[in-house]
């Protein structure tokens, strides 16, 4: 049997991969389908073990090498009826010949990661996980805090529920102190300091950022204000429609959701100020040699002031 892995949620793909093997007696190999040779690979898939009449074999990446992936339907074609095939491929060329030929001659598995706009399927997966996997229940409103936390990597969220799975009682505190805010909160929160007007919040936000950043953080900062700055301005001129810019930008819902109230104030000659003062701060900090974390907090402060003078 030919069996085809295709799509980039890794972690769904591997868990198929380990019920497969949990479930085969016989002899299993596993190669590196990008570095393989073409005289291995025929010796791979044509050849017999001593030890077990039944193989299965699987093959990762092997359409990474053109040549290699367009002779395959060639090698397949000869394959023993008791070698088992499996080829895991994230990204493959669904153009090409041999996909084409998988397509007709495989069983095909998809496996698509969980949605970046589908916060509502991750909870789901997160309290279903738990409960069927780890045996716990988990409230919903701490997996939505997770997903919010971590995103929709399910890798993580896995890991991340085998570590509740040994608490005696699951809260909040606790999910707290396993999941600090991301970075991208953080400057969320520097963002909506300044949109706020407050320009004491914004130096105690830059202070903890410098502290624990250092100087290379403020770079990663700048360009993240500027992810925030974009879809500040999407939201201002389509008049705060939140679904058409999560459609057009492809940004989460939840970040344009807290952006939203202040999209609906902020007047068009203010929104032209704030983009001037983060702009000239994007250019300082790469172009001289003032410290970058001073740059932004007088960019943040006067994005501040600026909305003090509404």
């Amino acid at each position: 049997m030919i069996r085809l892995f295709v799509g980039e949620n890794s972690f769904e793909a591997s868990q198929a991969l380990n019920k497969l093997r949990s479930n085969f007696s016989g002899i299993t190999e596993v190669v590196d389908g990008a570095s393989i040779e073409s005289g291995q690979l025929m010796d791979l898939l044509l050849g017999m073990s001593l030890f077990s009449e039944e193989r299965l074999i699987i093959v990762n990446g092997l359409s990474e090498q053109k040549d290699l992936w367009d002779s395959l339907p060639n090698f397949l074609e000869k394959l023993d009826s008791r070698t088992e095939v499996v080829l895991v491929e994230p990204r493959p060329d669904k153009r090409s010949r041999t996909y084409k030929w998988l397509k007709k001659q495989a069983k095909v598995s998809e496996f698509v990661p969980l949605g970046e706009r589908d916060s509502q399927g991750a909870v789901s997966w997160c309290v279903n996980r738990a409960r069927d996997e780890y045996g716990f229940e988990l409230n919903k409103d701490l997996a939505k805090l997770m997903v919010e936390r971590i995103g929709h990597d399910q890798m993580r969220l896995d890991g991340t529920l085998q570590q509740l799975a040994v608490a005696d009682e699951i809260t909040q505190s606790l999910v707290d102190a396993m999941l600090p805010l991301p970075k991208k909160e953080n400057v969320f929160d520097l963002f909506e300091a300044a949109l706020s007007g407050r320009a004491k919040d914004v130096h105690q936000v830059i202070n903890y950022l410098e502290l624990s950043e250092g100087p290379e953080g403020a770079y990663l900062t700048i360009g993240l204000l500027a992810s925030q700055l974009i879809n500040l301005n999407a939201l201002v001129l389509s008049g705060g429609n939140i679904d058409k810019v999560a459609d057009e930008l492809k940004a989460h819902p939840y970040t344009l959701k807290r952006l939203a109230p202040f999209a609906r104030q902020i007047s068009r000659p203010q929104l032209r100020s704030i983009n001037r003062a983060l702009a000239e701060a994007d250019i300082q900090t790469k172009t001289t040699s003032a410290d970058p974390w001073m740059i932004i907090e007088m960019a943040l402060v006067e994005v501040a002031n600026t909305r003090l003078a509404k």
